[in-house]
Order: structure tokens, then C-alpha cells, then sequence
């Protein structure tokens, strides 16, 4: 956990890798930060609007033991810098809990059921409840590639989907592959899938993805199982 919590603050302080958006100016993700976690078979989430390097509580985290973490940092594009804006954005579907984080903007305009009430004012939201509502409970994968493929206006769509026993990640872009291709690395005990490669973690083998992977991970058991495709499968 020390290392992937470095390694955020890294990425967010913009101490890391050069891309399309730092090659002339500083690109920070100071808008606020997030960790997703299980404890006692729940979904255990803390967010804060303080830039992540600059949070103390960051540092409680270090010592976590969980099945799986899912870590944010914001760089606000559209709506305001606002602790409803911090992801993820968390909601039900059926009963269960998911939890969402998104980087990107999606400018697309979403029929959105009307039992979903976003809080905030950003895209990531929206397309957020856009999935819930048409995600079919039943059959995830397909339903949620289905949904990905009818989204038309966007920068990226890359984001991680949440729940206690499973997560959804998705890879897909139309611009800046340098900034928006992530890295995966995995050995026997985990797997990890990251914005950037982190030099916080010397002795991974990373992969970049390529553009339009689609990733399910079961992590309701010690060991985690994967699964790649594309979303166009």
C-alpha cells in the first residue's frame, strides 16, 4: 500500500511520467482524491477535497490489508472543484452497491433514470448513472460494453466500475494515447492497473493496454482473477 500511495502522490503532484499534458505546463491532479477499499465484506470509501499530497490522512492508509484498493486523484475538466464532485460516485443497482471513477470527459447528453439523483455537476456522474441505468444485472459484461459502444462524444472513457466482489475497467480514448493508455502489471498474488507506470514499484513487468480494453476482475477471494477483452467483442 506505502508504494501505490507514493506513487499516487507522485502522478498527482505531476512527478512522473511526460505526456501530452505536461509537456509545456504543469498538470497537477489537486482537486481532491479518493480511496475505495473492502473491510467486513463492504465497500469502505474515504474521499477528501484536499489534494492528495497535501492530505494527512492519506498516510492512514499505508498499513491497509483489503481484497482490493481503488485509488483517485481529480483534475478538474468539467464542473466545480466541490466534495460532491470527488469521485466515485456511488450508487445501487439491484440491490448492490457500485462505486465509479472516471478519467476523462464524456460530453454526451444521458437518459438517465429518474431513481438516480446525481449531487454533483460533472460528466463523470452522469455517465455514471447513464451506465446503471442501462447496466442489465444479468449479464454485466455485455450489457456494459453495449452501453460503452453507444456513448459517441468523448475524450476518454477510461474508468474503474466498482463492487465488493468485482471490478470493471475500462481503457478507451480518442485522443492523447500517451496520457490516457494505463498500465497493467500482475504476478501470483495481484494485479494492479495504473494511469502510469510507477517507479515506486522498481521490480513490475508493466504492460501498456491497448485502446479499447475492457478488463473484469473477481477479487472476492485471496488470489484475483482477470479477465481482458476488447469492448468491441
Amino acid at each position: 500500500m506505502k508504494s501505490l500511495l507514493d506513487g499516487l502522490m507522485m502522478m498527482a503532484n505531476d512527478l512522473n511520467e511526460r505526456h501530452e499534458g505536461n509537456e509545456s505546463t504543469d498538470f497537477k491532479h489537486s482537486d481532491g482524491w479518493s480511496i475505495i477499499y473492502e473491510k467486513d465484506h463492504q465497500l469502505q470509501i474515504y474521499k477528501s477535497l484536499k489534494p492528495c499530497y497535501e492530505d494527512e490522512r492519506l498516510f492512514d492508509f499505508e498499513s491497509l490489508q483489503s481484497l482490493f484498493v481503488s485509488l483517485h486523484a481529480r483534475k478538474a475538466s468539467v464542473g466545480e472543484i466541490s466534495y460532491h464532485n470527488v469521485h466515485p460516485f456511488v450508487d445501487t443497482l439491484n440491490g448492490k452497491t457500485f462505486a465509479f471513477c472516471h478519467n476523462g470527459t464524456v460530453r454526451d447528453n444521458f437518459d438517465i433514470s429518474p431513481i438516480y439523483k446525481p449531487k454533483g455537476n460533472v460528466d463523470s456522474e452522469r455517465f455514471f448513472y447513464y451506465i446503471l441505468t442501462h447496466l442489465d444485472a444479468a449479464d454485466l459484461v455485455s450489457s456494459y460494453k453495449k452501453i460503452l459502444k453507444s456513448i459517441m462524444n468523448y475524450s476518454s472513457m477510461n474508468s474503474f466500475l466498482c463492487s465488493i466482489d468485482q471490478s470493471f475497467i475500462v481503457n478507451q480514448y480518442t485522443l492523447n494515447p500517451r496520457y490516457y493508455t494505463m498500465k497493467l502489471t500482475q504476478d501470483d498474488a495481484s494485479i494492479i492497473i495504473s494511469s502510469e507506470v510507477l517507479p515506486t514499484l522498481p521490480n513490475r513487468r508493466w504492460t501498456p493496454l491497448k485502446n479499447m480494453t475492457f478488463i473484469k476482475i473477481v477479487h472476492k477471494n485471496l488470489t484475483p482473477v482477470m479477465e481482458i477483452s476488447s469492448v468491441d467483442d
